[in-house]
């Protein structure tokens, strides 16, 4: 998998007072036999932590950002795209929080 580089993004939930969260991410599409599915990492400051654990339990949560797709001649493009997705993971790291999500579909 190719590294992508990191752009402005952000994370917001569909419930409640629709809380959106700014930070830098990106979706990518890994290939596979039958389909394409996507993934995505999403980055935000410490601040966040208490919002973005319920954004896991929360079914739908709406990711504005870059989506990396891999051509047929192997190259990398970026466009901004709107997805629905799953909140999987929230792992601190040394620059903030680390959110892996799925992408259930385009919004």
């Amino acid at each position: 998998m190719a590294l992508y580089k990191q752009k402005p993004a952000a994370l917001t939930s569909t419930v409640g007072d629709g809380t959106s969260i700014q930070g830098a991410g990106y979706a990518f599409s890994l290939p596979d036999t039958f389909h394409d599915t996507m993934q995505g990492v999403f980055f935000a400051e410490r601040d966040h932590a208490e919002t973005l654990e319920a954004l896991k339990e929360v079914e739908e949560v709406t990711f504005e950002g870059t989506w990396y797709k891999r051509t047929q001649a192997g190259t990398v493009r970026g466009q901004k795209k709107t997805f629905i997705v799953t909140v999987e993971k929230v792992v601190p790291v040394s620059l903030g929080l680390r959110v892996n999500f799925s992408v259930k579909s385009e919004a």
